[in-house]
């Protein structure tokens, strides 16, 4: 083979090598996947002999950059792999098509971004993204960059009488690099003790300080890795590195999957601030967020109230509470609860206990049985825990400004704590840590004058063997029966 030919089959080669090379390109942005398996291995190549690189959970959404042997090699932040078929669904990316005459191209979404590049009237545009009022699309060339929604419009799919293609996204909360917005509810800016962050072009918050900001109850189940938030009639379920949490069972998708950092759970801001009925607003000009939730109360004529008290054992059932060497909350608030239930019987006050027995009984239900019964006071019975060192009693009471029904009863909420406290602290003599405010869920969702009582820290050795003592347990008993008495009788 003389050198002419050598350098015309090299040449061809080239130009195949340059042709794939752009075929590839062009397809690795037409298609975008969603992982439909649980948790699915992701691996070097295409097929179950190559080497394990990671895995995505169920409802990843990836960018599928080519397909082979019913497998797919995709693209998931800065990890490539490939994933088969059988546990990915792969859509078609939406199409846009120019109206503007000759629209700029920028690196980031708003006009203050560097311009890379022009889009010419009618040219097709792949959307990647959305952001406020700004596409992040890729070329035909495999550029990828923002442009205006003010100059684009979305593209049927095929021929006019096939299905056009689904419209792009409600545009989120944009996201500047290396800037966090600063976020403000009801007027009132929250600090965060791990910041937001950005991913995917989506504003992440911690979902437990806002929600708590909103007057909600979140909890965290560690076995199925799910968040619960509840406020009122409205539950919100969350699990992680899912896109499809649910308000009260209806599905809700968000494009971005709730994340577990510095073991808080950051969520879609859009997602958080709307799940109880919340407005998100965005001012550029300022970077900041707005979340509004407008609390009206509904006015209903106030029951006449009995002389009956309900009596709050906390915990119960798999609910636990503290367990400190063996010791569990549940059993000594039972305790208790019940003794404080006969002393005010035999003093002629008549009592409802939220539990007699080992049983579950839900936060809200507790609320909701004293409210049924027009009861005239709840308290709960619980002890305390932080770090084996700290002893003490406190009681508990909740009417805050924001909520007008309970700031009503601020007074009275406040007395009845103090009243249970001083002779706690008479009886028990242990450190007086006070009558305090703090945002509980039996509190806040009882109305009536309600106090929780934290008898003394279960995790603090010598306070958790008075505490198994029958004789500490009847002293506090009898301290609060008569708290709760002096209260009744002012």
């Amino acid at each position: 083979m003389n050198r002419s030919e050598i350098m015309r089959k090299l040449s061809r080669i080239l130009i195949l090598t340059m042709i794939l090379t752009l075929v590839l390109a062009s397809n690795a942005w037409a298609d975008s996947g969603i992982v439909s398996g649980g948790v699915v291995n992701l691996r070097s190549g295409p097929g179950t002999q190559y080497e394990l690189v990671g895995t995505l959970s169920k409802d990843t959404r990836v960018e599928v950059i080519q397909s082979r042997s019913g497998w797919h090699q995709v693209q998931y932040g800065d990890v490539q792999g490939w994933i088969t078929g059988e546990y990915l669904t792969v859509t078609q990316s939406p199409k846009l098509r120019v109206t503007g005459d000759m629209v700029n191209l920028r690196s980031g979404p708003g006009t203050n971004y560097p311009q890379v590049g022009q889009a010419k009237k009618g040219e097709i545009l792949d959307l990647v993204d959305t952001c406020d009022q700004w596409y992040q699309i890729r070329t035909a060339a495999g550029l990828q960059a923002y442009i205006s929604a003010n100059y684009i419009t979305t593209v049927n799919s095929g021929t006019s009488t096939s299905p056009a293609q689904p419209a792009p996204p409600q545009p989120s909360v944009p996201a500047l690099p290396g800037k966090t917005p600063a976020v403000f509810y009801n007027g009132q800016k929250l600090a965060f003790d791990v910041p937001p962050m950005i991913d995917n072009s989506r504003t992440m918050v911690p979902l437990r300080a806002i929600f708590e900001a909103m007057g909600a109850t979140v909890t965290w189940n560690q076995s199925t890795q799910t968040a619960t938030a509840e406020k009122g009639d409205t539950t919100v379920i969350l699990p992680l590195n899912s896109t499809t949490p649910t308000i009260n069972g209806t599905v809700t998708k968000i494009d971005v999957p709730a994340k577990l950092i510095d073991q808080r759970i950051l969520a879609p801001l859009r997602f958080v601030g709307e799940a109880f009925g919340g407005t998100v607003g965005w001012d550029q000009a300022s970077y900041t967020i707005d979340i509004q939730l407008k609390e009206e109360p509904t006015p209903s004529p106030q029951p006449v109230r009995t002389n009956l008290v309900v009596i709050d054992p906390g915990h119960g059932g798999t609910e636990t509470g503290t367990i400190a060497e063996g010791v569990m909350e549940k059993d000594i608030t039972l305790d208790i609860g019940l003794r404080v239930g006969n002393i005010l019987r035999n003093r002629g006050i008549p009592i409802q206990l939220t539990r007699t027995e080992d049983v579950n009984v839900g936060l809200q239900e507790r609320a909701d049985l004293a409210n049924e019964l027009n009861a005239a006071i709840f308290v709960s019975i619980h002890c305390n825990s932080f770090n084996n060192v700290v002893s003490g009693t406190e009681t508990l009471y909740y009417a805050p400004e924001s909520n007008p029904e309970l700031f009503a009863m601020k007074a009275e909420r406040q007395e009845l704590a103090q009243a249970i406290q001083d002779q706690l602290i008479a009886s028990l003599m242990r450190k007086n840590r006070g009558a305090k405010e703090d945002n509980l869920s039996v509190l806040r969702n009882t109305r009536m004058p309600s106090a929780l009582a934290e008898v003394m820290f279960l995790d603090n050795p010598e306070e958790r063997a008075l505490l198994l003592q029958d004789s500490t347990k009847q002293q506090a008993a009898e301290a609060i029966a008569t708290g709760i008495q002096n209260f009744m009788q002012r």
